[in-house]
């Protein structure tokens, strides 16, 4: 989302979030309609090589494997949230603080978290992310999960939502799918380009984003979370 939706570069964490204006809680209501998806890679950012903030006080530990030894697994109960195998692919899995993500970024959905977590009384350091991709370029699958202690799984959505519309950024809620869905557009990114769009389902405090350039990528991924 607001780093472009795409992998985490090698020096990126995802999306380095820029902070965002505490925004109210009241969610805008999108218009259903069915999924739309770039044809595309994903424009989130790919695995940076980033060390985990020093405000966190929780030390990651290494990936031993598979995958780059530098990806840190601060917390490997969210890993274990999100797919292992996609499409036949080997995912790889890393997690560490939002704070992380977004001090290793600029622009895409990094101008979306800080507003948005503030909503639930929380700051970047004090929320988890975890990611699950497909190592080999381009990326087709980036899958996220960020979990937010205690927060309800319907103002989660709403609160995303209303934080990406008062950013500009399009999103709409899609019924099509076997759950439902938030569809989020970066409106930063080229779509001739890189795919734009994530799809966020909540689960409890738990809130994932599913980004491919494949739908078919995207209802498997929905249909293997919790």
């Amino acid at each position: 989302m607001i780093r472009r939706l795409g992998r985490l570069n090698a020096t990126l964490l995802w999306v380095g979030l820029a902070a965002m204006l505490a925004a109210g809680c009241g969610g805008t209501t999108p218009t259903q309609t069915s999924p739309q998806t770039g044809s595309h890679a994903p424009t989130i950012s790919a695995h940076p090589n980033v060390t985990p903030s020093a405000s966190s006080s929780r030390p990651p530990t290494v990936s031993a494997s598979p995958g780059p030894t530098y990806l840190a697994h601060l917390d490997a109960a969210l890993e274990d949230q999100l797919p292992s195998v996609i499409g036949g692919v080997t995912l790889t899995k890393f997690s560490y603080p939002v704070s992380t993500y977004l001090a290793s970024i600029k622009g895409g959905d990094s101008v979306l978290y800080p507003s948005w977590l503030v909503k639930f009384g929380k700051t970047p350091d004090a929320v988890d992310m975890a990611f699950a991709e497909d190592d080999l370029p381009p990326v087709h699958v980036n899958l996220r999960a960020i979990q937010v202690p205690g927060a309800d799984p319907t103002a989660l959505v709403a609160g995303l939502a209303d934080v990406a519309t008062k950013a500009g950024w399009p999103n709409r809620a899609v019924t099509s799918l076997s759950r439902p869905v938030l569809q989020i557009t970066d409106p930063t990114a080229d779509p001739t380009k890189t795919a734009n769009e994530a799809f966020v389902y909540a689960k409890g405090d738990v809130v994932f984003f599913l980004i491919s350039d494949n739908i078919n990528i995207v209802i498997e991924a929905l249909s293997k979370l919790p």
